[in-house]
């Protein structure tokens, strides 16, 4: 016999976000490893079979794609493997990265149907969807339009991003998290962004996009941690210094009434019958009580 419960809409949609944090943190971290690798091995190719075929940097003009793939196919078909392969992984990991975009924005959207407090999910979910949108429709418009689109992505993350830690900050001032939220995907975004609008005037960004890129990673760990340490909504509030008081009426507590099993019994003062205390005149000679 199977017994079986409900998980609270709220635990799924933290679930849901966690994980997909830590997806990125781990897609975005095989990324820079394989880009590793493949500058590991293409310098060892370079070294062991280019130099000896009297091959030299000058060969690999970056502006001319054309010439370097015809001096590397003619130098070399396993560094044309070597590429190929790499190229496949990442262009995998990427679609994978935008997968686990999306499936963090769908996550905050139902972490606020799931606990109404505000709308910063909500916005958060927008933001990072709106990223995701561009990127699609940025890698089939060619030229200055599709960079725009990719720009208008960017800053979209950064507003996505800025709400996720202002939702985080919300549920601290209720008290249902106790720690500090972290400003780590804010920060690297935003850099991304600037990153991405001085690339137009200079190619000297690459200190920018790896600071940014190494902030998203941290990022991205952070979240996958933090989210799992919300409160759901009902519960009592952490003992965190920065969780706003709630005020409450209070109510004086009203003594219970006291029924008395004596009876109220009184005598006339004029001839002395028992009255009682309801009685005004009494009922034999008829004085006053």
């Amino acid at each position: 016999m199977t017994y079986g419960y409900q998980v609270h809409p709220f635990d799924l949609a933290k679930r849901r976000i966690s994980d997909s944090a830590s997806k990125l943190y781990s897609y975005l971290l095989a990324t820079v490893i394989i880009v590793l690798i493949m500058v590991i091995v293409a310098v060892i190719l370079y070294i062991v079979v280019l130099i000896p075929l009297g091959y030299t940097l000058d060969d690999f003009d970056p502006n001319n794609i054309y010439a370097s793939v015809e001096a590397i196919f003619v130098a070399s078909l396993l560094v044309i493997g070597v590429i190929s392969i790499g190229g496949i992984i990442l262009l995998i990991l990427f679609i994978m990265i935008y997968v686990q975009y999306y499936k963090l924005g769908s996550g905050f959207s139902f972490l606020q149907k799931a606990d109404p407090i505000s709308m910063s999910p909500q916005y958060a979910s927008y933001g990072i969807m709106g990223y995701v949108i561009a990127v699609i429709i940025g890698f089939f418009v060619p030229g200055y339009a599709g960079t725009a689109i990719s720009l208008a992505g960017n800053l979209s993350l950064v507003v996505g991003f800025y709400f996720v830690y202002k939702t985080f900050t919300e549920y601290r001032q209720q008290g249902r998290i106790n720690k500090p939220p972290t400003k780590m995907l804010f920060i690297a975004v935003t850099i991304n962004f600037i990153s991405s609008i001085v690339a137009f005037f200079t190619f000297y960004t690459t200190i920018g996009t790896i600071v940014g890129f190494i902030f998203l990673l941290i990022g991205f760990r952070d979240l996958s941690r933090d989210v799992t340490l919300i409160l759901p909504p009902g519960a009592a509030p952490t003992s965190s210094p920065a969780a706003i008081p709630v005020k409450q009426e209070q109510h004086p507590i009203q003594p219970a009434a006291v029924e008395t099993s004596v009876s109220k019994k009184a005598f006339c003062s004029s001839c002395g019958v028992k009255i009682s205390h309801e009685d005004k005149f009494c009922p034999s000679c008829g004085a006053s009580t």
